[in-house]
């Protein structure tokens, strides 16, 4: 990971926070859906988000682990995870995302997308043994400018070796990510459980799902991103939500997400590349029926 991948990440997390519909403190939270069920076999962990903490168990097995992020909180939450390179110590690392261009002493991460409150996202990882940190790089609060880990949206957290380790989830369909191109499977509305694989020679490759809200669609939110890659305010934020998968990956050829899809329109946005930043145009849309 390096320190233009955690500038990526700031802005493709201002991105989902923008684009997101948000509640606002005091409304209404949105109707959450319910959580979807994998294989009982993999162990599973719900991460609460909250105003600005994160609560989740000290230690985590290695292998297959689901993790669901749930936002208990009244602000936007997504939860950014890596391991500490050997000898690196947390303060290090939190030093390192708060300044602009700085390597972050880790060399293996993901990210779960920005949640809405009330609602929660879920990705099945194949978690390696070491230290890790979870934080979110996001300014949740658009009244107040400082990142959310500054204000305690950081947890470390240990994975410990596990003797044989779990199996991984039986998908029900498989997202393949190529160099410069994929295909999406036909999905109806329900519960899928969705294999998304790294076909594209490159060490990092992620996708997730988003639902696409009013008259959006999936060539709207290109123009966005790219506009916030390159410090620019777009010129409209598309209305969408993330309802799985992953903004960031580089844990190994593939890793699993639950879905419960409502009909309506949906895209993935995915992309590859030696550090998975920039975006590179990888947008698909699909209807759900």
């Amino acid at each position: 990971m390096t320190g233009f991948r955690i500038t990526a990440c700031v802005l493709l997390a201002a991105a989902i926070v923008a684009g997101c519909s948000m509640s606002q403190p005091g409304s209404a939270a949105p109707t959450a859906a319910p959580a979807p069920t994998v294989s009982a076999s993999v162990p599973a962990v719900t991460i609460s988000a909250r105003d600005f903490s994160f609560e989740m168990p000290d230690s985590l097995p290695s292998g297959w682990v689901t993790l669901t992020l749930r936002n208990d909180g009244k602000f936007n939450h997504h939860g950014l995870a890596m391991r500490l390179k050997d000898g690196a110590t947390l303060e290090q690392l939190l030093a390192a995302v708060g300044q602009e261009g700085a390597q972050p002493p880790a060399d293996k991460s993901f990210f779960i997308p920005d949640t809405d409150s009330g609602q929660q996202n879920q990705a099945t990882v194949e978690l390696a043994p070491g230290n890790w940190v979870l934080l979110s790089v996001a300014r949740g609060n658009p009244a107040d400018p400082t990142p959310d880990f500054a204000k305690g949206s950081v947890k470390a957290f240990t994975v410990t070796e596990a003797g044989s380790g779990s199996a991984p989830p039986v998908a029900d369909a498989t997202l393949s990510i190529g160099k410069d191109n994929y295909t999406i499977p036909e999905l109806s509305a329900g519960t899928h459980t969705l294999k998304i694989a790294n076909a594209s020679g490159s060490p990092d490759g992620w996708a997730f799902i988003i639902k696409l809200g009013n008259d959006t669609k999936a060539a709207d939110i290109l123009p966005a991103f790219n506009a916030l890659f390159g410090g620019q305010a777009p010129a409209k934020m598309p209305d969408f939500r993330p309802v799985g998968g992953l903004m960031g990956y580089n844990l190994g050829s593939s890793f699993y997400t639950t879905l419960n899809l409502e009909p309506g329109n949906y895209a993935v946005i995915a992309s590859v590349g030696a550090q998975g930043f920039p975006y590179t145009g990888l947008t698909k849309s699909f209807e759900v029926k």
